[in-house]
């Protein structure tokens, strides 16, 4: 079915082949993190070591505003670090050890709050002030359509900004299997093809791009007559309208080009997280941080 007439993203297919080159299972959707720049020669940043090494050349303007540590650490993994976990779930235990050393650096570079009035969130509305008035020089998100950025891409682009992919990867969401015992084939293979047609995957559901190539294609007609003014407490303003087709077209140009699946297990990533935290606090150890990692996530993974 999804290698007949179905124009599905090929990139997006061939990270659900198995070993043996077969497909069981595709997503409906996809969503991208994006690293949005305050300039145009700030997007081939890709590892948090990228950002330590920016950090120690440039120390006037800081890369983000106000973090905690929980807030760096989202970043670092879901932005800078994608490669902590294989596709079972179990860790990269080479890769822990230098998420740990980089992450280290990254909080003592930039340093940390306990506290922030401006949480950080990699799915809602971000800080976009901060980089367009020049407070900060990078913002992230997790982007999953045009009215994420319709009118913040085009006053990232006027105040000389640029944006990339996080590690060239994409996000699945919304995943279509058939299982093999199903006593309602057709009515399921009816319900796939209707999901991944062109006209379903045409419209924007805010929650992911298509993975049809032909409706993908069609999102560069998006047109908007939104503008909006973003503005800071010393009362300077940006005023953007919705993005010009170039820019949009440019922008999808860009989303077409992840190439990787990028699996977000919350509850892995969460094991993870909370010590590290008490690592960048200097709670506990680099070893015993490792070590608590290690155990936590083998008793999860033998229950």
């Amino acid at each position: 079915i999804l290698e007949g007439d179905l124009s599905i993203n090929k990139k997006i297919l061939d990270e659900f082949r198995t070993e043996e080159g077969k497909l069981y299972e595709i997503p409906v959707r996809f969503q991208v993190p994006m690293i949005f720049v305050a300039e145009e020669t700030m997007t081939n940043f890709s590892t948090i070591a990228d950002l330590n090494r920016y950090m120690e050349g440039n120390p006037e303007i800081p890369l983000f505003s106000e973090l905690t540590a929980e807030n760096m650490v989202d970043i670092g993994y879901r932005f800078f670090f994608t490669d902590l976990f294989e596709e079972d779930g179990t860790i990269q235990e080479k890769n822990l050890g230098r998420f740990l050393d980089d992450m280290k650096e990254f909080a003592s570079l930039a340093g940390f709050v306990d506290t922030t009035q401006r949480e950080f969130s990699y799915t809602d509305e971000e800080p976009w002030d901060t980089l367009l008035f020049g407070e900060a020089s990078m913002v992230v998100k997790n982007v999953s359509g045009l009215t994420d950025v319709q009118s913040v891409l085009d006053a990232c682009l006027q105040c000389g900004g640029g944006y990339s992919i996080a590690g060239g990867k994409f996000i699945p969401v919304g995943r279509l299997a058939i299982s093999q015992n199903t006593s309602y084939q057709e009515i399921a293979e009816d319900f796939l093809k209707t999901i991944l047609s062109t006209d379903i995957q045409t419209m924007d559901f805010k929650d992911g791009f298509p993975v049809s190539v032909e409706a993908m294609g069609r999102w560069n007609q998006y047109q908007s007559d939104m503008s909006v003014m973003i503005g800071n407490e010393n009362g300077q303003e940006i005023t953007a309208g919705c993005a010009t087709p170039e820019q949009i077209s440019a922008f999808l140009d860009c989303i077409e080009g992840a190439e990787q699946k990028f699996i977000v297990n919350e509850t892995l990533f969460d094991i993870v997280k909370q010590s590290t935290v008490e690592y960048l606090k200097g709670s506990i150890g680099r070893e015993q941080a490792i070590s608590e990692i290690q155990n936590t996530l083998s008793i999860y993974n033998e229950e």
